[in-house]
């Protein structure tokens, strides 16, 4: 049902290569059909429709009061990537999207 309504009120159909990379992340037919795939990294070409369709279809399957979903992102695509997955998750899922910033400091002791 995920899938139909994303579709729906994103006017968008998913394609083939979508469905079979949200199958290979172990969401089937919009649910967790395998926890332990969760995680698991693909490489998909541009334009293949990773922040428009992959990514929020993940974030919006794997919240719930089980999981926090984290989206990780290099500082260069934060905003761009951040704004079109708001826009996509509340129009779609009416879900909300919060940035938390972490910085990773190295303390080397001797």
């Amino acid at each position: 049902i995920e899938y139909l309504v994303f579709e729906y009120f994103m006017d968008i159909l998913i394609r083939p290569n979508q469905k079979q990379a949200l199958d290979d992340l172990g969401i089937k037919d919009g649910k967790i059909a395998n926890s332990d795939k969760l995680g698991a990294l693909i490489e998909l070409i541009m334009g293949a429709g990773k922040t428009s369709v992959i990514v929020p279809l993940i974030a919006a399957i794997t919240s719930d009061t089980n999981w926090l979903t984290m989206i990780v992102l290099p500082e260069s695509l934060i905003r761009s990537m951040s704004e079109e997955l708001s826009l996509t998750l509340a129009k779609s899922f009416k879900k909300h999207l919060d940035i938390i910033d972490f910085i990773k400091i190295n303390i080397i002791i001797d």
